[in-house]
């Protein structure tokens, strides 16, 4: 990981589903207790998540630093792409 204020394993790790795909690899998600943030891919799921569309459930690492941004580091467990 670098600087960019998360960290891995984090207790704010919480589900979330993909609702837009937004400019410059963003992606607009819902949180699962309510709430929308802007998120990016993870460096290590980037190679994983090439493929994500709306309505994909996804694991979420919400920032300490910005109430308005995540990061994207998976999908959530037993559920697939399409």
């Amino acid at each position: 990981g670098g600087d960019d204020g998360f960290v891995m394993n984090s207790p704010d790790c919480r589900p979330a589903v993909v609702r837009d795909r937004l400019p410059n690899s963003m992606y607009l998600v819902e949180l699962e207790g309510g709430g929308r943030r802007t998120a990016h891919l993870a460096g290590e799921a980037r190679a994983l998540l090439t493929r994500l569309v709306g309505g994909d459930q996804v694991l979420v690492e919400l920032s300490p630093t910005d109430r308005g941004a995540c990061r994207i580091v998976g999908r959530v467990p037993g559920t697939h792409g399409r």
